[in-house]
């Protein structure tokens, strides 16, 4: 039997759960968002393609696997596959919202209620390095960007309802009030790595303006207000990590891992909501920057069921 939030959690909170697989990373000296998954494939099932999501995104690319697809034990038993012995699944964290049921000509028809609030809830996945009888016609090759730099620039220059840019400034930053976006010289940086890192930060804030995604964090922070910066914060290295494997690059080559994590690890000791909130929004700041069509936030549930 597949195991769900639903069937052994219903009382416990799941965004300690989640956050408690973040805290152990951060205590070993690892910061999952700081993970490149070029290489190995951003994480998604085997079966159906579909590319996981928020939180579930650094956390299975940090598993360490040659390639990220993972599959449910249901999807397994249908390919007459299994689970290598002493192999355990990995959670994978989706929001659900609560149904509501009405009769329609006499049939009575369930479906997702949207005016309340989704829930978080998981279900566990395998890696196929764990399973056995997988055949190796089933997993896809790994498409990786041939000019990593070109799909930087792509990217920025892709953006629906971009903001402005202007260079020559320092240190960069994103204005809200008049929607722009300072940046120093490309040249002021190590390499364009390091440039187009500072700026896929700085394309995240500018995701939370009015015109776009309305974020409060970019919205309603005012000077004194850390607990909004400081997620907002999480938001942009969330979302730019994302955008820096996505085009093939390697986010963060100068920060001091172990001090960096530390920070975070405080941080998400005190509020256990933090990395599930700020991820959800990273998600819905990369789609917004890659034009990708608006995924509802129960589509993150699809696999659950699988």
């Amino acid at each position: 039997m597949e195991t769900t939030a639903e069937t052994t959690t219903a009382k416990k909170d799941v965004h300690a759960i989640a956050t408690e697989h973040v805290i152990e990373h951060l205590k070993r000296g690892i910061v999952p968002w700081l993970t490149q998954w070029t290489h190995q494939g951003i994480p998604q099932n085997l079966v159906n393609h579909i590319e996981f999501r928020f939180i579930n995104v650094f956390l299975l690319a940090t598993l360490g696997y040659k390639k990220n697809f993972f599959i449910t034990q249901k999807q397994l038993e249908k390919l007459g596959a299994s689970v290598k012995k002493k192999q355990r699944g990995y959670p994978a964290f989706y929001w659900k919202w609560p149904e509501k049921s009405e009769k329609m000509n006499g049939i009575t028809v369930t479906e997702s209620d949207s005016s309340k609030s989704p829930f978080l809830r998981y279900y566990y996945v395998y890696n196929i390095e764990q399973c056995n009888e997988i055949k190796k016609s089933m997993i896809p090759k790994i498409h990786v960007p041939e000019n990593p730099l070109q799909m930087c620039a792509a990217i920025v220059a892709n953006m629906p309802n971009a903001p402005t840019v202007q260079h020559g400034i320092h240190p960069a930053s994103y204005m809200p009030t008049i929607d722009c976006i300072d940046m120093p010289d490309k040249e002021q940086f190590p390499n364009d790595e390091s440039y187009y890192c500072v700026l896929f930060r700085t394309l995240i804030h500018s995701t939370g303006h009015e015109s776009r995604l309305n974020r409060k964090e970019v919205m309603q922070a005012t000077l004194t207000d850390k607990d909004l910066h400081r997620t907002e914060d999480l938001i942009s290295e969330l979302g730019a990590s994302y955008l820096s494997s996505f085009a093939g690059i390697r986010y963060g080559g100068a920060i001091d891992v172990n001090e960096y994590a530390t920070v975070w690890l405080e941080k998400f000791q005190k509020d256990s909501r933090l990395i599930v909130y700020a991820s959800t929004q990273a998600q819905r700041a990369v789609d917004y920057i890659l034009n990708r069509q608006r995924r509802s936030i129960s589509d993150d549930s699809t696999a659950a069921s699988l």
